[in-house]
């Protein structure tokens, strides 16, 4: 059966429905919103400072950006491309403050706010 459905933990998708236990709810207004088990919230003014790396992947697969993170990571060059792909592959979290999360902003045209969205989109996950 095709709709839209929240997992038990909290995880939103769109498709057939995967198990009995997850919830069918109607179709998520905004990637930056989360189900309060009755309705879609979007989330608290709060950026948090840090989230963890699989957080984060999560929350770029979601948004439908998580292919051109690793595409814009895989262009950067030199030394500070390597430091880059090292970050992205090995750190266990991801920090807003880092040069990284910058760099893939100006690569990926991302406004502030959508940076910030992302994270708290990611705090939820």
């Amino acid at each position: 059966m095709f709709g839209y459905f929240v997992t038990a933990s909290g995880n939103y998708y769109e498709g057939d429905i995967a198990s009995p236990s997850d919830t069918e709810v109607p179709r998520r207004p905004d990637y930056t919103c989360s189900w309060d088990g009755s309705s879609w919230v979007w989330f608290s003014t709060q950026v948090p400072e840090k989230v963890t790396m699989r957080q984060a992947r999560m929350a770029l697969l979601q948004a439908g950006m998580l292919s051109s993170v690793q595409s814009a990571i895989d262009s950067l060059s030199g030394t500070s491309g390597d430091a880059a792909r090292i970050e992205w592959e090995f750190s266990a979290e991801v920090q807003r403050a880092r040069p990284l999360v910058s760099t893939l902003q100006g690569i990926l045209g991302l406004t502030s706010a959508q940076v910030d969205d992302l994270f708290r989109l990611a705090s939820t996950l």
